[in-house]
This record gives C-alpha cells, structure tokens and sequence, in this order.
C-alpha cells in the first residue's frame, strides 16, 4: 500500500501561498498628464469653434449668401469644422463687384459682425 501524495504548489486544495500575485495594470504618468492637459484643451476648440463665424456662398447653391458657425475647414472624409447658422435671400450675383469678395474670403467674424453685413446687404445698404 502507498502513503498518499502531498499536495504540490498547483494542485487544487494546497496551503501554500500563491507565488504569484495578481498584477495591477498601471496607468502610466505620462498617459495621465496627457490626458489632463488634453481635455482642456479639446473643450477649448470646440468652444472656439462655436464662437467664430464667417460667410461664404451656401454650398447645396453655390451662389446664397450665407453666415457659418465655426471655422471655413472640412477634414478628410468630410468632417466639416462648421455648420449653417443662417441664410440670407440674397446671392452672390446681386453683391457689388467691387465688395464680392467681402462675402467670400471667409474671413472669421464675430456673430454680430457676420449677421450685421448680410443685414445690411439684405437692406440694400451696403457700403461700395
């Protein structure tokens, strides 16, 4: 007859204390800062981004003064960094030659700024 086995390291039931302990993954500080920096900073643009305007010609048009949101920039695979903020009823073709480019440079703008030029083009009282 045999003496029964003692139990090793791995086998089910052993008292002995597992040599190895699990192991934390840990974040490294690096990665951290980066993060911390980075959120700033990308809520900044995108507050940016809603604070600028400027005007162009609606694109579905090609010829309709419009005000834009944001920056004049599409990414690739066309992430527009802008959006419509409002039309006007008046197209390029009605702008003085001499002011045309006023309305096409998109130069940024506050919101004001941007609405009160198409309002006075609107009017019929834009400056030449």
């Amino acid at each position: 007859h045999r003496p029964p086995r003692a139990l090793g390291p791995g086998a089910r039931g052993g008292t002995e204390p597992r040599t190895k302990a699990r192991r934390r993954r840990r974040v490294p500080p690096a990665a951290i800062v980066v993060f911390v920096i980075a959120i700033p900073v990308i809520s900044g643009m995108l507050l940016a981004l809603r604070a600028v305007y400027f005007i162009g010609v609606d694109p579905d048009d090609g010829r309709t003064i419009t005000v834009f949101r944001g920056l004049p920039y599409e990414l690739p695979a066309g992430v527009k960094l802008y959006s419509r903020y409002g039309g006007s009823g008046v197209t390029i073709d009605a702008v003085p030659a001499a002011r045309r480019r006023t309305f096409t440079d998109h130069k940024l703008r506050t919101r004001d700024d941007a609405t009160e030029l198409v309002d006075e083009l609107e009017l019929g009282q834009l400056e030449p």
